[in-house]
């Protein structure tokens, strides 16, 4: 019995070594990309780039659209504390240069000078000259002018992108409208209803648009074959629109598609006008 079971735990450790035999090890290849694979991921890449910078585009359009919103408001207030102080009389829509010089004679200018310049007591110039840097709420960041090469200019380059409304014209003794009167506020019945400053186009190459867009002018751009014809009116905004300024300090974006409704009265707030849209 003793020698069997020596036998016997003999033969198990014969059977059951404690150390087994490693495996004879694979050959790793690293693996790389396929052709089919390689086309695949550019065709992902090029499909979200499609989606992804139009968002991106349109979201930055947006934020400036806002902050031309902001420009307008602040040059509504502008308007308003100019208004207070001059016995409720809008500024010139063109202050004749004999004017201006008798009242700035330490800024001397040799033409005359637009409404935004006549602000400038609470719009400060850029620099200055009067006639080339005027206060940064007058630019509108989507407005796309451009040198004499054509190339983009910077907002710091840009003097002026909004113009006012006819809505700036008093009338003079003989009872024309004139650009070299002021429009008192009472003689308008309703501001909350009448446009004074707008998106504009730029005036040929010159880093400004014009200082006032009269209603023969927008009625042309309004009764066009669109946005893209207007020759006055900036649809710069969003779903081709241009945001106003009102009498009154509110601001509104208007589409081109909306600015049928738009009619004499709204645009210069003359009460001639209020008889309906002239033809």
């Amino acid at each position: 019995m003793y020698l069997l079971s020596n036998k016997k735990y003999a033969f198990k450790n014969v059977m059951s070594p404690h150390i087994t035999p490693k495996s004879p090890r694979r050959l790793q290849r690293a693996r790389a990309f396929t052709l089919i694979e390689l086309l695949t991921v550019v065709a992902m890449i090029g499909i979200l780039s499609a989606i992804l910078i139009p968002t991106v585009g349109m979201v930055k359009k947006r934020s400036n659209a806002a902050k031309g919103i902001s420009n307008l408001r602040q040059i509504g207030v502008a308007l308003n504390m100019y208004s207070s102080e001059n016995k409720g009389a809008l500024p010139y829509a063109q202050m004749p240069l004999e004017r201006w010089n008798a009242k700035y004679p330490d800024i001397l200018v040799g033409s005359d000078q637009p409404w935004t310049v006549q602000l400038s007591e609470y719009l400060p110039f850029r620099s200055t000259d009067p006639t080339i840097q005027e206060h940064g709420a007058y630019v509108c960041p989507n407005a796309n002018y451009t040198d004499d090469s054509g190339a983009s200019l910077d907002e710091a380059n840009i003097n002026r992108t909004y113009a006012g409304t006819d809505a700036f014209y008093g009338k003079d003794g003989d009872g024309n409208y004139s650009d070299a009167v002021q429009r008192r506020m009472i003689n308008v019945s309703s501001p909350s209803e009448v446009l004074i400053v707008i998106d504009a186009q730029q005036s040929g190459s010159s880093a400004e648009c014009d200082a006032v867009c009269q209603w023969q002018q927008a009625q042309s751009d309004m009764s066009g074959a669109g946005s893209n014809s207007a020759s006055n009116i900036d649809f710069r905004q969003p779903s081709d629109s241009f945001n106003a300024l009102y009498l009154d300090g509110h601001v509104s974006a208007i589409r081109f598609d909306d600015a049928s409704a738009l009619n004499e009265y709204k645009w210069n707030g003359r009460a001639e006008a209020l008889s309906g849209p002239s033809s």
